[in-house]
Order: C-alpha cells, then structure tokens, then sequence
C-alpha cells in the first residue's frame, strides 16, 4: 500500500492495530488524527518484509508521515518501525503502554534490513508511563528527536545524553486524565516546535489529509462520531464507539 491517507480512526482492544508489513514499494503513507486503546499489539508499527525484495531499499515503508496520533494503554509499544526510510512523527503520544517508541534495523539474515540505511525525524512527542522503554533507535543512520517530552517511561537507547536528542523535557506531563489534547497546566502546553504543544491535539477533523476546524467529537456529549447501531454488535457499554469517548477520558 502507498500514497494513502489515514484519518480520524480509532481502533480499540485489537492486535496490530496500523501497520505497514512492506514487501516493495509501499511509501508516502499518511496517518492524521488517528487513536489506538487498549490494544495487544501496540500502536502503530511498520516493518520491511524480506519476502520478495530481501534486503533492497525497495521492501523499506518509505516517506511514512504520523502527525498527531495517540497510542494508549497498550499491551506492547506504542509505536516503531523496523527498517524505515525517512519516517517522520509529529506531535504524537504515547501513554501507559509497554513501550513508547522504538526503531531498528532488521537482520541481514532474514532479508529485513533494506538497504541498511533507516532514517527517522521526530517532534513534538510525548512518552509517559510506559513500563519497560520509552524511546529507542539502534542502528539507524541519521535521526532526530526534538521538542518532546520523556518522562518516566523506563530506559533510552541511546541514553537521553546523545546529540541526537535536542530540547527535551523530562517533567512530568500533568496531564490531568487527558488523553488527546494537552492541558493548560502542563509542561507539555505550548513547549513544542513554534510555541505548539507536545503531544498530540485530536480535537478537530482531517479531511483528505488537511487538518479541519470542524469538531471531530460532539460538543455537547463528548461522544465519537458512529454509524448505526446494531443490537449485540454494538451497542454494549464499555466496549463500543458510542461510549469510546469515556475511556479516552
């Protein structure tokens, strides 16, 4: 898959919830606006396949861009890729998962390592409350991580005194229970690239990629835009969309 758009989703309590599993030519992939709950498998994460084009620059997900994504409470990390060219992430966040955010080549001996040259830009990224790791790129060639806050969320590799790491705060988040947007109050409201907040702001609607000023949630209930109800399907408390919006807080 390339060239596509991915907007205003959220996919809650599945395996992997976005993932590019690439065998060749699967670049320029956009992910806007879009939540991951409570899932087993983490975020989003993408991987070159070793299938077809076992160590080309043709199996690596190139030019992939996430701007303002949310990945909470989930079972893995929140997100990642392994063997990426150019990927960029933008105001994205990452809360109570097993991971915060993770790169790295894949073996030569499993044809995943693409053309060994994995190169990541990353702003505006809040990490708070994973358990084991929060941030991580081994092996990969030229990255970046700049105007983003790291807090207590395990170990850094490399460790958060690396170059590579420019203007990052580590103070607690203060979120408050918020999940999609940043509170007044924190450390993480208006600290980011051109005085933009840290983290990721879900509040209003992309429309074929282009950030709207249209409500994404109802302004009156909180509740996430659904289709139609289906009795047993759903229309059950604590696990449908009609009720998503209480456990994204």
């Amino acid at each position: 898959c390339k060239n596509n758009i991915f907007e205003n989703n959220i996919v809650e309590a599945f395996d992997s919830p976005y993932t590019i599993q690439c065998l060749q030519d699967c670049g320029n992939n956009q992910y806007y606006g879009n939540i991951t709950l409570s899932c087993a498998c983490g975020g989003i994460g993408f991987t070159a396949r070793g299938d077809l084009f076992p160590n080309s620059v043709t199996q690596m997900p190139t030019n992939e861009q996430i701007i303002n994504h949310v990945a909470y409470n989930s079972s893995a990390g929140g997100g990642g890729c392994t063997t990426c060219k150019n990927l960029v992430v933008d105001h994205y966040t990452s809360i109570n998962n097993v991971q915060g955010f993770g790169m790295h080549l894949g073996t030569v001996g499993n044809g995943e390592n693409g053309d060994g040259v994995a190169t990541f830009t990353g702003t505006n990224m809040l990490i708070a409350g994973n358990s084991t790791l929060g941030f991580s790129s081994i092996d990969y060639t030229t990255w970046s991580l700049d105007h983003s806050l790291l807090f207590n969320s395990g170990t850094y590799t490399p460790a958060l005194t690396d170059a590579a790491y420019t203007n990052i705060v580590t103070s607690d988040p203060a979120m408050g229970g918020c999940v999609v947007y940043i509170p007044t109050g924190s450390p993480a409201k208006g600290a980011g690239v051109a005085g933009s907040d840290i983290g990721a702001t879900i509040l209003y609607r992309y429309q074929d990629g282009v950030l709207t000023t249209t409500p994404l949630w109802n302004t009156t209930t909180g509740a996430f835009p659904c289709g139609t109800f289906v009795s047993g399907v759903n229309d059950i408390a604590g696990v449908s969309c009609f009720d998503v919006h209480t456990r994204l807080n």
